[in-house]
């Protein structure tokens, strides 16, 4: 009887050591102050840093997190379409639709109408081989595909 305690209580403290799993936002050590500036929903802050020229293209190392970021995933995670055409409206963004994969997991429509309007390509090829908007349609409504056909 003590064996099956002891065995019990060493499944249940390795399913609690391996249940963490690091949220997007769980690390912001490497965030840059324009990323912080968008998490917090501080827009004239984005736009100050955006007119001093800030490089809106830094990405996190992934040093203090698994994630690596810039300042528009940070946009899209929450949601924040303002700071997100602020971005695109730089045009300093290479590739926008390597966006498209996250603003679709986030079922944000108005951020991937955003990213088609400033030059994102669905069709283009993910390093999975797969095209953005194959990748798109596992994560959202069919209803929701006919912006793509247009």
């Amino acid at each position: 009887m003590k064996g099956f305690f002891l065995l019990l209580l060493f499944i249940l403290n390795s399913v609690v050591a391996f249940a963490h799993k690091e949220k997007w936002d769980e690390n912001k050590v490497e965030w840059s102050p324009l990323m912080i500036a968008i998490y917090n929903s501080n827009n004239d802050k984005v736009r100050e840093f955006i007119g001093q020229n800030t490089n809106i293209n830094f990405i996190t190392s992934g040093k203090h997190s698994n994630w690596r970021l810039t300042a528009l995933d940070v946009a899209i995670y929450i949601d924040n379409e303002y700071a997100a055409e602020l971005l695109l409206l730089t045009n300093k963004i290479s590739k926008p639709e390597r966006f498209l994969m996250t603003a679709s997991k986030q079922q944000s429509t108005n951020t991937v109408l955003l990213l088609l309007k400033y030059g994102a390509n669905p069709n283009e090829t993910l390093s999975n081989g797969l095209f953005c908007i194959n990748e798109r349609s596992k994560f959202w409504l069919c209803r929701n595909c006919r912006m793509f056909i247009k």
